[in-house]
């Protein structure tokens, strides 16, 4: 009897040993420090200015580039060679016109759908136009390389493209403008087949309305992507993820709550501040903003912000260093993961590096900053991975 006795409690010890142990793993799996962002290859482009990679093509593994200056499109591998470089730049056959790139990527089918400033066109492999158009918008905008790239949804089996400025940049110089800030929504539309145009999602942010006589300077900006039939965005100075069913005209379907380790909040001024206004600056510097949101795949979503910074730091900082941009700081960078829409307690190690391109199964491309010392003659990139510890 005594044995069985001890036996049964040896199997009950280890029985708890093991739930607990298998508690702790499911707790670990809850936390950002299980993942790492790891270096899985890397290249160089040799060239004379600096390169931005806009897109990645799963199915022909290869990236859609820009080249500054030159405003050279450009097809490379992943293993960093330049396979095209075409110039279509400018009014004649083939060109998309003479305004400087909002964005570049791929299209349905393997086309490249390229997005300059009040404008839109489309080619197919061999860079031959099929279709271009005029995108009407607030105001023209320059740029010395694309800012992303162009994202689309499927609309009866047709490609509706997220275009012009409000896609990219902080849409507060429309929403001084009494004329347009009364119908200003947060993203703007052009179907394919068609060519209509139209406006998408209310510009939901606390502080800003319509009707409101206070707006946020330089950080009403959007961060967002499509998946499956769902469209995610996170406001410059939001703190949630609103999640937009496609399928549904749009509705507005879940809010995601953004915990954050430190996030400096500013509150709105008034719409007729002048630009000279110390409270302007204040914004542009001083205030904390979602940096990048970026959907890594296999349910990962990566989101970089910035805390923001204290005046009189920032003041001191400036005073050591004029060019000193807290917004670059890498103290002032935090990196959050989310995993099956659920954020994971604690933060990532910074990549210091521009977050370019998403590659889908955890890879992520990111460009090297070039050195503030001395002028290269190239552009270095690595692909990095998601992996647990």
């Amino acid at each position: 009897m005594k044995y069985i006795q001890l036996a049964a409690i040896l199997t009950a010890t280890l029985a708890i040993a093991c739930t607990s142990s298998e508690e702790q793993k499911d707790s670990s799996a809850d936390q950002a420090s299980a993942y790492s962002l790891i270096p899985i290859d890397s290249f160089r482009i040799e060239r004379l200015t600096r390169v931005t990679i806009t897109d990645y093509s799963p199915e022909e593994k290869i990236f859609l580039g820009h080249l500054s200056i030159a405003d050279t499109l450009m097809e490379i591998s992943e293993q960093g060679e330049v396979l095209k470089s075409v110039y279509r730049k400018g009014d004649g056959p083939d060109t998309y016109g003479p305004r400087a790139l909002l964005g570049l990527g791929f299209g349905e089918n393997g086309e490249r759908i390229v997005e300059p400033s009040m404008g839109w066109a489309r080619y197919d492999q061999n860079w031959n136009l099929i279709d271009k158009s005029i995108v009407r918008g607030p105001l023209p905008v320059m740029t010395f390389a694309p800012l992303g790239r162009t994202q689309y949804y499927m609309q009866d089996d047709v490609p509706v493209y997220i275009v012009g400025p409000t896609a990219y940049i902080s849409a507060h110089h429309i929403a001084q403008v009494p004329v347009m800030k009364d119908t200003l929504k947060s993203l703007h539309t052009f179907k394919q087949d068609d060519k209509t145009q139209g406006s998408i999602i209310p510009y939901d942010l606390a502080g800003y309305s319509p009707e409101s006589k206070t707006f946020y300077p330089e950080v009403m900006g959007k961060r967002f992507f499509i998946a499956d039939q769902k469209l995610y965005l996170l406001h410059e100075v939001g703190q949630e993820i609103q999640v937009y069913d496609i399928t549904n005209d749009f509705a507005l379907s879940e809010k995601i709550p953004v915990n954050y380790e430190d996030f400096k909040r500013l509150d709105p001024i008034s719409i007729e501040t002048p630009s000279e206004d110390p409270a302007m600056k204040a914004f542009n510097y001083i205030a904390g903003r979602n940096k990048s949101f970026i959907d890594l795949g296999n349910g990962f979503w990566l989101l970089e912000y910035y805390t923001g910074i204290s005046e009189s730091t920032f003041e001191a900082k400036v005073a050591i260093d004029e060019s000193y941009d807290p917004k670059n700081d890498p103290e002032n960078l935090r990196m959050l993961l989310f995993k099956d829409g659920k954020q994971l307690d604690g933060t990532l190690p910074l990549l210091s590096k521009d977050m370019l391109v998403t590659m889908g199964d955890g890879r992520l491309l990111v460009r090297r900053p070039a050195s503030t010392e001395v002028e290269e003659e190239f552009t270095d990139f690595v692909i990095y991975k998601l992996a647990t510890q």
